[in-house]
């Protein structure tokens, strides 16, 4: 390195106090905080492989389970979403990290941003990292809640013969996934969801299995085009499967080859796009008549039981993956200055127990799954196509392609779109609800 490379390296370093990690070819400079190095417990590097799991296990989650309740409200056009949402995911995933760095001669990458609301506060000083971040938190707790919905339906189909309320199940289920919020790091978090995932297998065979054998053939006249007054809760419930922008930064940060980001984010969503489009066609056509919103409901009671059980422990071990992921963003957001915090075992304790009031208080508030999953998927289509695109245009102005660009507005004009159409949506279901 010559020493104008030397120089600006230093100046870097004495503007962001983080520490420089240079990749093996030497092309590429990555910056982490160095503040949470003494934290052992807390932040670990893991590898590509890992990183794989963890974001697979926040994609694939308990949204998948209502994918075939989606083709019956969307259609053709649900199908359509369930291939063109994964691919506009890797794109505005990747120009969001993307955003997190500063690039420099001979394309090295300085990392200035550690968080959403930095980026924000990089565009648009005052009040725009604090509503961006707001939003991330409140789209984080839901997607925790959702996991405590999912499990109450599930426990409740399994325990049928108990005589209990909706909302009273939900307070079970919460007791139920109180153990697992105890956790401190990501790669703690991989590991459970190395479980999850494998709990989660048999499930989607057996559900898959049995409706592809044991039920009426398929029909392909009962498929309708769309539904006007479904396509706009299926858009929500789709875009909330596959939007795991939240924890983005989290993942990539925890990386030890940051390098092979890209590549983990495309191979990720490939196989989530796979696996959910091929479980949701089949899904529909096999329980045409008798589709749950929680498709393994649909199931008859002695199977019911069994698929439920292994649903439910993947559904508590899935819980932890949102939490951790809202409980650092909390930490990088509000707390930043403040590095004592995360060290502290009082605010160890306060930050879990905050979680499971918060997933609480959502889960009661909105009792039914599918609702409360598009009123998320509403969220994360803000964070996951309108913000990232917002951030490209304004950070990388100068170095973007007419192509580029466009991609970004017409990204940005859908993800407006379903955000508008779907809130007016779900405040309808919330009303029939109550």
């Amino acid at each position: 390195m010559g020493s104008n490379d030397c120089n600006r390296a230093e100046e870097a370093y004495e503007k962001w106090p983080f520490a420089m990690l240079l990749s093996e070819d030497d092309d590429e400079v990555f910056i982490t905080d160095s503040s949470t190095e003494h934290e052992d417990t807390e932040h670990k590097n893991i590898p590509t492989n890992e990183a794989v799991l963890n974001l697979l296990s926040g994609l694939v989650g308990s949204g998948l389970l209502a994918l075939p309740y989606v083709i019956s409200k969307g259609g053709v056009l649900a199908i359509i979403a369930l291939v063109l949402v994964p691919f506009i995911c890797s794109y505005t995933g990747k120009i969001l990290i993307e955003c997190m760095y500063e690039r420099s001669y001979y394309r090295r990458k300085i990392r200035v941003h550690s968080s959403y609301r930095e980026i924000g506060e990089a565009c648009w000083p005052g009040k725009a990292g604090i509503l961006t971040v707001t939003i991330q938190i409140i789209q984080l707790a839901l997607s925790a809640s959702s996991c405590i919905v999912l499990s109450a339906s599930l426990l409740s189909h399994v325990l049928n013969f108990l005589d209990r309320s909706e909302r009273e199940w939900i307070i079970i289920a919460t007791i139920l996934a109180l153990p697992t919020v105890f956790v401190r790091s990501l790669a703690h978090v991989s590991w459970i969801n190395i479980l999850s995932i494998t709990t989660l297998f048999s499930p989607i065979v057996v559900i898959t299995g049995y409706g592809f054998f044991n039920n009426q053939p398929w029909d392909f006249k009962v498929l309708p085009l769309w539904n006007l007054e479904g396509v706009p809760l299926a858009i929500s419930i789709i875009t909330h499967s596959y939007v795991a922008h939240g924890a983005l930064p989290v993942i990539e940060e925890g990386m030890d080859d940051k390098t092979k980001f890209d590549t983990m984010l495309k191979v990720t969503y490939v196989l989530c796009a796979v696996l959910r489009t091929t479980f949701a066609i089949n899904g529909f056509f096999s329980y045409y008549g008798n589709i749950n919103e929680i498709i393994s409901n649909s199931l008859p009671p002695g199977i019911l039981i069994t698929v439920n059980t292994l649903l439910l422990i993947y559904s508590l071990l899935c819980y932890p993956f949102a939490g951790i992921a809202l409980i650092h963003t909390v930490e990088t957001s509000l707390f930043s200055n403040y590095t004592f915090v995360v060290s502290d075992r009082r605010w160890y304790i306060i930050s879990r127990i905050s979680l499971i009031v918060s997933s609480l208080f959502f889960a009661l508030l909105i009792p039914r799954y599918a609702v409360l999953i598009a009123i998320s998927g509403n969220l994360k289509s803000i964070l996951g196509l309108i913000l990232p695109c917002l951030f490209h245009l304004k950070l990388r102005a100068g170095e973007l392609s007419i192509v580029t660009i466009i991609v970004d507005f017409f990204i940005l004009a859908l993800g407006i779109a379903i955000v508008v159409i779907g809130t007016v949506a779900s405040v309808f279901q919330m009303i029939v609800m109550y």
